[in-house]
């Protein structure tokens, strides 16, 4: 019985093959990363929406605290919260504690340092009248956290995510909220 080996052939065809299976595949790897990014700036739209929505169907002031990414610890986070007493302005501790997630029953914060799902992410900027968090009156309203004014002007939190950047922005008065993304 005659021992049976590759090829030269046979062994250069399966290189081929393998070559044109990995460079087919690169690109889907990429388009995973952006699926990514996509997903963090959909979260933070959605959260937004949310916070606006119990403000306008509850009666009271809710607000998102963005902590851009620096090198101090507890950076690079945003947390949920609501006014439970009045006065809601200026913003206290005391009276806004954590709004809970209704789908995971715990505080809706999201820690981009910590978080396995958008590790890599961080938040740039994020500008809301004259502080970064963004506050919604009983109407829906983006409000200044500090004066308790209407804005004016567009707020926006920006993400960035390997060179790439997505900014979430709420509209002064109306309060829409819209992603516009630069990839």
């Amino acid at each position: 019985m005659r021992a049976r080996s590759f090829t030269m052939v046979e062994m250069v065809i399966v290189i081929v093959i393998i070559g044109i299976l990995t460079i087919m595949a690169f690109p889907r790897i990429d388009v995973f990363r952006l699926l990514k990014f996509q997903g963090a700036g959909k979260k933070i739209l959605s959260d937004i929406r949310y916070a606006q929505s119990v403000a306008v169907l509850n009666h009271l002031y809710t607000g998102i605290q963005f902590l851009p990414n620096s090198a101090l610890p507890g950076s690079n986070v945003y947390s949920v919260y609501f006014c439970n007493n009045t006065p809601c302005i200026p913003v206290t501790a005391a009276n806004w504690p954590p709004m809970i997630d209704p789908l995971s029953r715990a505080n809706m914060a999201v820690n981009y340092a910590n978080d396995p799902q958008f590790k890599g992410i961080s938040i740039n900027s994020a500008a809301f009248g004259s502080s970064n968090m963004l506050v919604f009156n009983t109407d829906g309203a983006p409000v200044d956290a500090v004066s308790n004014v209407v804005l004016t002007g567009n707020g926006s939190v920006v993400l960035n995510y390997s060179g790439e950047t997505i900014s979430v922005s709420v509209a002064a008065k109306s309060g829409k909220v819209y992603v516009s993304k630069s990839f």
